[in-house]
């Protein structure tokens, strides 16, 4: 992105992960975005939406999801665990985490790991 204003940026312990909150101006109107860097995925919520949401992440409240298929890396926060299962193709494996470290798919399932999906912390705007 063109002359994006890096709002916030942080990397976990391990460096495993990068969360950048930045702000960009398109078509003349200011947009945030929240996304790891290297990782295509993001989405744009409001600044304070954001902020709300990196207390969560790196709070350990929110569990992230890396897929991997044919080489490729995708990094999210991870919403609905029950769709994302259901959904999964065959050719691709999941590693689950939090901000601080690697938890297991178990962890997730039975509530070891306290999760807030993330449509509970940013108000969709379609």
């Amino acid at each position: 992105m063109q002359d994006a204003e890096v709002l916030y940026r942080r990397v976990s312990v391990d460096g495993a992960l990068t969360l950048r909150v930045q702000r960009t101006v398109e078509n003349g109107k200011p947009l945030i975005s929240l996304g790891f860097e290297g990782s295509s995925w993001h989405f744009h919520p409001t600044a304070e939406e954001a902020m709300q949401i990196v207390d969560a992440v790196v709070a350990d409240r929110v569990v992230i999801l890396t897929s991997s298929r044919e080489g490729e890396t995708y990094t999210e926060l991870l919403d609905d665990l029950e769709s994302t299962v259901d959904y999964k193709p065959a050719e691709t494996t999941y590693r689950f985490r939090v901000w601080s470290r690697e938890v297991s798919f178990e962890d997730v399932v039975d509530g070891t790991i306290a999760h807030t999906p993330l449509d509970e912390l940013w108000n969709w705007r379609i």
